[in-house]
């Protein structure tokens, strides 16, 4: 079972994973990769059901790297809006990784 914490935590290692992905891209011939790449397709995967909104935050906030600020004013949205879909984000991510585990 996932915790939400670490959902998020998860989430900003995603975030950084973009910021450098040159770098990680350049540095995967040398190295054979990181296990950032399957925690990225792990997302990547899960994301693909989510409504469009939550989509939309997602790749604002974690592929791009925008602040929620920057998001608000990407999106058109006011800073609290984007603040509630960033956690509806996280809650749907919970209950999609967390579905199938025992109880």
């Amino acid at each position: 079972m996932i915790e939400r914490d670490q959902i998020r935590h998860e989430l900003r290692d995603i975030r950084y994973y973009y910021s450098k992905k040159n770098m990680f891209d350049a540095a995967f011939k040398e190295t054979g990769g990181n296990n950032i790449t399957e925690l990225v397709q792990k997302y990547n995967l899960s994301i693909k059901e989510a409504s469009p909104q939550l989509y939309d935050i997602y790749i604002s906030l974690y592929m791009k790297g925008n602040t929620q600020e920057g998001a608000a004013e990407e999106m058109l949205y006011s800073s609290f809006y984007v603040y509630k879909l960033n956690n509806k984000l996280v809650k749907y991510f919970y209950k999609k990784f967390n579905e199938n585990a025992p109880k």
